[in-house]
């Protein structure tokens, strides 16, 4: 699934196991990646199901987000009464450095065509496969 702006990018696919998803995003020369996302099945369904009332009443959002607390986070959401959208993405990794926990995070927000919805959703729908 992607989502593209202008000069900005969102994308999510399915990684090698199950339930595993490889994200990338980017605005301009800010961007990051996590290949190894987990996304349980349920809050997939979930984020496809709210994406089609997204998409079909141009108002409200949809919310996906990873088991793992802070490694990702994407809301689709109409953002005026004229149906323009935006997407919002929190991607976020962790390593270790000896004993301790070091955690880096990305955050990038960007208006894209309202008229990618119906794409975005087939290309949600398809995840879920």
């Amino acid at each position: 699934m992607r989502i593209e702006g202008k000069g900005a990018f969102i994308e999510l696919s399915a990684g090698h196991e199950s339930e595993e998803y490889s994200v990338a995003a980017a605005a301009d020369s800010f961007c990051g990646t996590n290949k190894r996302i987990s996304i349980d099945a349920n809050s997939l369904l979930e984020f496809v199901l709210s994406l089609e009332r997204v998409e079909r009443d141009r108002r409200g959002e949809a919310h996906l987000s990873a088991m793992s607390p802070d490694t990702f986070e994407l809301t689709i959401r109409v953002i005026d009464p004229l149906g323009h959208v935006s997407a919002r993405i929190l991607l976020g990794h962790g390593r270790y450095e000896g004993n301790r926990h070091l955690r880096s995070r990305l955050a990038i927000e960007f208006g894209f065509d309202p008229t990618c919805l119906p794409s975005l959703l087939r290309q949600a729908r398809e995840l879920l496969q």
